[in-house]
């Protein structure tokens, strides 16, 4: 009998320790704005701006290559937020030589933040694209030369765990903390709405599409002042 019991006593100890394991796995972090001149968390509005070129897929092995030179978010925050959404507006945009355009159309990037890769700097996590009531389609449109006969549109679908999304907190001894939010994705699904394999670079309906990018996410209070924003 207490050899059987042992034996009890372990299976529920390896149990409880599985458990927590998943826990922790499962834990979301999140978004915290702070105000160190009154130590509070104040609401305010993330502001997100592009530091590198914006650059888009269909598939991943589509020889066409839509790119945008700048992108911009402006999204009303509590202050403390798991999952932080904001509508992209992406300027500066071509493809293979041809006039384009990203447009959301009210539809949102939903972040998640799962894991820490480095303690209290580097996280890990995924983005959704969210369209409510009345948004979309969210669509990527290449245009032919005159900039107004449409060459190819593509509709990039709603959808959860876009992949490889890594934020970084960064911190500026003259500056308000703020983070970085780093894209290398390539499970991006799409839908070929119009336009040629030769004019889109991939057809029909796809679920290997890439986007990467790079944008530095800060925090503005109320009266308009940056103050820290931070994972944790």
């Amino acid at each position: 009998m207490t050899q059987k019991l042992r034996v009890l006593g372990l299976a529920l100890v390896a149990v409880l320790a599985m458990s927590a394991i998943a826990s922790a796995n499962a834990f979301a972090f999140k978004g915290e704005s702070l105000n160190t001149s009154n130590g509070l968390h104040e609401s305010g509005t993330i502001k997100g701006s592009g530091i590198n070129t914006q650059s888009f897929k269909i598939t991943s092995g589509s020889l066409v290559t839509l790119t945008c030179s700048g992108v911009t978010t402006s999204e009303a925050s509590t202050g403390s937020e798991e999952t932080p959404q904001a509508e992209p507006h992406y300027t500066g945009c071509s493809a293979a030589g041809f006039p384009a355009e990203v447009k959301p159309n009210g539809c949102k990037y939903k972040f998640h933040t799962t894991t820490e890769t480095v303690a209290g700097m580097n996280y890990t996590g995924t983005t959704d694209v969210v369209c409510g009531a009345g948004a979309g389609p969210f669509v990527y449109k290449i245009f032919e030369s005159n900039g107004t006969t449409l060459r190819c549109e593509v509709e990039v679908k709603p959808q959860t765990g876009i992949n490889n999304i890594e934020y970084v907190n960064t911190t500026n001894t003259t500056e308000p903390t703020d983070v970085d939010i780093k894209a290398s994705s390539n499970n991006v699904k799409t839908k070929v709405l119009f336009g040629s394999f030769f004019a889109c670079g991939a057809s029909g309906e796809n679920s290997t599409g890439t986007y990467s990018g790079e944008t530095t996410v800060r925090f503005f209070n109320g009266a308009g002042t940056q103050i820290d924003y931070t994972i944790m």
